[in-house]
């Protein structure tokens, strides 16, 4: 009864006072090609399913580049306690200025100040690589820390809806952010 008693309490009391943050996002920009309907439906399940509340601190996308770069609490945050930046996973260098310590700001967009020893030590790994296996073996632990001790929130992989002409042809779908614009035609 008294472990009851304790997750009614907990309970009560979450709902009384939820776990509010505000959380800084752009209109547009960089792949970001709905970002406030996406905000709007995380914003609506973390309420429904977490009982968080969520505001937003609405910018455009260079506001929100530099306050990447900035220390938590600055002014430019307008006092959001998170980011929505999007990011490509394109190649180590990305995971390098997001997640390493050396790259906190000002050096860097490691906004959180996330520091894992076992990420650290797998980039250190890779940055010695002399074969591709040692890479893709480096490579994939610093990834799994990512995974298993994530400093972000990862919300969506944003595929880009397109709209166009059908004039347009030879148009390939990239399986990343990266469109080739050599095989496309308008006739």
């Amino acid at each position: 009864a008294a472990g009851l008693a304790q997750v009614l309490l907990h309970v009560f009391i979450h709902r009384q006072r939820p776990l509010s943050f505000k959380v800084m996002i752009s209109t547009s920009g960089s792949g970001q090609m709905l970002p406030l309907p996406m905000n709007e439906y995380m914003q609506q399940n973390l309420r429904e399913a977490c009982g968080v509340n969520v505001t937003f601190e609405v910018t455009e996308w260079n506001t929100l580049l530099g306050a990447t770069r900035a220390a938590p609490g600055a002014p430019i945050l307008a006092g959001s306690v998170a980011l929505n930046p999007s990011s490509p996973s394109s190649d180590p260098s990305v995971a390098a200025r997001y997640f390493l310590q050396a790259f906190v700001p000002p050096n860097g967009f490691n906004w959180p100040q996330f520091r894992d020893d076992q990420f650290e030590a797998a980039f250190a790994r890779l940055e010695r690589a002399t074969t591709p296996a040692e890479f893709n073996a480096a490579y994939a632990a610093a990834h799994e820390r990512l995974v298993d001790n994530p400093p972000w929130l990862y919300i969506v992989h944003d595929l880009n809806p397109r709209a166009m002409s059908r004039r347009v042809r030879g148009f390939v779908s990239a399986q990343s952010w990266f469109i080739d614009l050599v095989t496309l035609d308008v006739q």
